[in-house]
């Protein structure tokens, strides 16, 4: 038996392999991208202001025991201090606050926004503040949808390249931090997402992408006695697109892997992987109908998705080995005026294997300047 799934799936990343003679792999999460907090320096007055207004509703309507439901219901202020350090830098100040409705405390989260920004020749450095969370563009199986709620700033450096041919993006996002005399872990995690495009004619382009994300938790120098936790995801894969004025066509299909390297094993599986495919038709500039269906053996993920996983991220009591899931998706989105947008999704799913189908719906606006 063992035998027999390692031969599936090293024909499985073969097969992805060969795919690969070909953007990006994630749903289009425009919502969630700043608007101008990384645009280029001499893209804007010398010094400048930028306010963001994100309020959020979104419902997982889960209530099957290998999964919990959340609802997320509340908004996301972002204000930033933008000043011209030079001709290719800049400096930018400012903080995040997150309001859950229901939370009787004040902002239930507010971080600081403090990052210095280098441009030069397709090339961004990033020192602090990251350009992070929707904008790494990574695959839900790997980087769930719900963290660009809930974990949206980072902090470390990170080194981005874009240009017609190649789309990079590597970082380390520093999550916490232990001191001598400190009962915690120090968490750190590490991305890598690397495109190279081909386009084959001026409306067909075809994408290998490789994605991974690496999270670490290690008692370094501080007081806690809990074991070191290593995890690894990674996936390879490719997008086909088609797109012409504002119709699209859009097919993606990954290998994922997991992997615990860590030296004292306390997850469910050490190992698993997956099969994900995304189908999308957008006719026009506002909607957008997906599929997408997954494959998981014995697959589990730092940052990824819950809805993914063999294993419950909040419940590790009811472990499902094999996870294949359909998602049949409607996204509507269209810009209210022009400073206003607006996102409609409903994201229900089958589960193939306890044989049930659950919904999602989400509403998102997105007012900024």
């Amino acid at each position: 038996m063992k035998n027999g799934l390692m031969i599936k799936k090293v024909l499985c990343f073969c097969y992805c392999i060969a795919l690969c003679i070909a953007m990006s792999g994630q749903i289009d999460n425009q919502i969630f991208r700043d608007t101008q907090l990384y645009a280029l320096p001499n893209a804007f007055k010398k010094n400048q202001v930028h306010l963001e207004v994100l309020p959020f509703f979104r419902n997982n309507e889960y209530f099957a025991a290998t999964q919990d439901g959340q609802t997320y219901f509340g908004y996301q202020l972002q204000s930033v201090y933008q000043r011209n350090v030079s001709k290719h830098s800049k400096l930018l100040l400012g903080a995040l606050a997150i309001q859950n409705y229901g939370a009787h405390q004040g902002f239930s989260a507010i971080f600081p926004i403090v990052a210095l920004q280098y441009y030069k020749n397709h090339h961004q450095i990033i020192f602090g503040t990251l350009q992070g969370a929707a904008h790494h563009q990574l695959i839900e199986p790997i980087y769930g949808q719900e963290l660009m709620l809930t974990q949206k700033n980072e902090q470390g450096v990170q080194w981005r390249k874009n240009n017609q041919k190649i789309n990079l993006d590597a970082w380390i996002n520093w999550e916490e931090n232990t001191e001598r005399n400190i009962n915690r872990l120090e968490k750190f995690s590490a991305g890598l997402n690397l495109k190279s495009k081909l386009s084959l004619t001026p409306y067909f382009s075809i994408m290998p992408n490789f994605q991974c994300l690496y999270q670490h938790q290690g008692n370094s120098n501080g007081a806690s006695t809990l074991p070191l936790k290593t995890i690894a995801n990674a996936g390879i894969g490719t997008i086909a697109e088609y797109k012409n004025n504002h119709k699209r066509f859009n097919y993606q299909f990954y290998y994922t892997q997991y992997q615990d390297f860590s030296i004292t094993q306390t997850n469910t599986f050490v190992n698993g992987f997956g099969l994900y495919h995304h189908l999308q038709y957008s006719p026009n500039s506002r909607l957008d109908i997906i599929v997408n269906h997954w494959y998981g053996n014995e697959y589990q993920a730092a940052k990824g998705g819950a809805i993914y996983q063999s294993v419950n991220p909040m419940d590790k009591a009811f472990p499902q080995r094999i996870r294949q899931l359909l998602f049949l998706r409607a996204h509507y989105h269209f810009y209210l005026d022009k400073d206003i947008l607006l996102d409609i999704r409903l994201d229900p799913y089958y589960d193939f294997i306890q044989k049930l189908a659950e919904p999602s719906y989400a509403l998102y606006l997105r007012y900024s300047f």
